[in-house]
């Protein structure tokens, strides 16, 4: 026993030691990059000015989006200065998505995973970029945990960070609400809600005028249905269908079945739910950006490729398709490009859990524990 416990405790330290190491890592080496007149962190560069000095202040175009309760936690970045904010940032994203990659049996499988999720893409753009994705996607790991612990604390915490983007976890955190409703105890649940409540109260009551002007003003008229909207209503608007009543006829169509489907048979919340209902809401959503994309890749398709390696892997090709295109062709086409790819996520998703379903009631009625088939997926 002492022996387990000696290993648990080398076990911490060098998990402590190897996130500085990264972090440090990341803060030096960003040092070294020219971001001036250049794309490189071009979101931070948009971020920044509005923690800079340890203050959060909105700025009514091109500024900080985000909410303020999300924000709390990195206002210190404000101390540093831009580049070693941006590394600091970007060393935080690498440890979330390497913790975000779900074990396997298969150690090669295990850390291709981690290969494949770090260096895809989604998340070599969103640490150029210095953007926040990875923070929603630690977000939803601590709600996942909270959720099967029971505990009000760990869930709200979770949930305060994954709403830094209110886009992505819509759908998702109201079944998980739902989930939570029927299944916690009515003390554990009240708690929950009281203190998630009191917390975006109160940081509403500091900032929440000057972040509802920064979200709905300028702001929502210049990237709303502009050329980096991954919504079904921005892909509809660019292409030329203002109809209201299509966009949300559509909107319902995926919101209800989502919903549904996430909730059948919800003996426990998996990955591939996860990515299932973050999928939904971003096309669901009234903007949002193809950054997104990370979080669905995480939860969604590496589970799939630990799942089925020839379908995920076919999907970690599409999502990683941009490195072979010029520029131009990101620019003009992307948005649609992963609007058609999340609209094809979210229905491979949703037949197999739909599929999943079935098979839990196939075997549920002969007697097999549904652990054994819901651990697969």
């Amino acid at each position: 026993m002492a022996f387990e416990e000696s290993n648990r405790i080398k076990g911490i330290i060098f998990f402590i030691l190897s996130c500085f190491i990264i972090i440090i890592g990341f803060s030096v080496t960003f040092q070294r990059f020219n971001i001036k007149n250049n794309t490189l962190a071009m979101d931070w560069k948009t971020f920044w000015p509005s923690i800079q000095g340890g203050k959060l202040i909105y700025i009514p175009l091109d500024g900080l989006r985000f909410p303020p309760w999300s924000m709390i936690p990195f206002i210190p970045l404000g101390y540093f200065s831009l580049k070693t904010s941006w590394g600091v940032l970007a060393g935080i994203s690498v440890i979330i998505s390497i913790l975000s990659v779900p074990t396997s049996k298969n150690k090669i499988i295990y850390w291709l995973s981690i290969i494949l999720l770090v260096l895809s893409y989604p998340s070599l753009r969103n640490l150029a970029d210095g953007n926040m994705e990875a923070i929603v996607v630690g977000g939803i790991l601590l709600v996942l945990v909270g959720f099967r612990i029971k505990n009000p604390y760990v869930l709200t915490l979770g949930a305060l960070l994954g709403t830094i983007k209110l886009q992505e976890v819509t759908l998702l955190f109201l079944g998980i609400g739902i989930l939570i409703i029927k299944k916690w105890d009515l003390a554990k649940w009240l708690k929950t809600g009281i203190l998630f409540s009191l917390i975006v109260g109160l940081s509403l009551l500091w900032r929440g005028k000057e972040w509802f002007f920064a979200l709905f003003g300028p702001n929502y008229a210049k990237y709303t249905s502009s050329i980096i909207d991954v919504s079904i209503t921005g892909a509809l608007s660019r292409l030329g269908f203002e109809s209201l009543y299509l966009s949300l006829i559509l909107i319902l169509f995926v919101s209800i079945s989502s919903l549904y489907i996430f909730l059948t048979n919800s003996t426990h919340i998996n990955r591939l739910k996860v990515g299932f209902l973050v999928a939904a809401s971003i096309l669901v959503a009234p903007y949002a950006a193809g950054n997104s994309i990370f979080t669905v890749l995480s939860f969604g398709i590496i589970p799939y490729f630990q799942m089925n390696n020839i379908i995920g892997g076919f999907l970690i090709i599409l999502v990683n398709l941009p490195f072979f295109l010029n520029q131009e062709l990101i620019y003009n086409y992307s948005s649609y490009y992963w609007t058609i790819f999340l609209f094809f996520c979210w229905v491979l998703f949703g037949f197999t859990l739909l599929h999943r379903n079935n098979e839990f009631n196939s075997n549920s009625s002969e007697g097999k524990s549904p652990i054994e088939i819901e651990h697969i997926y």
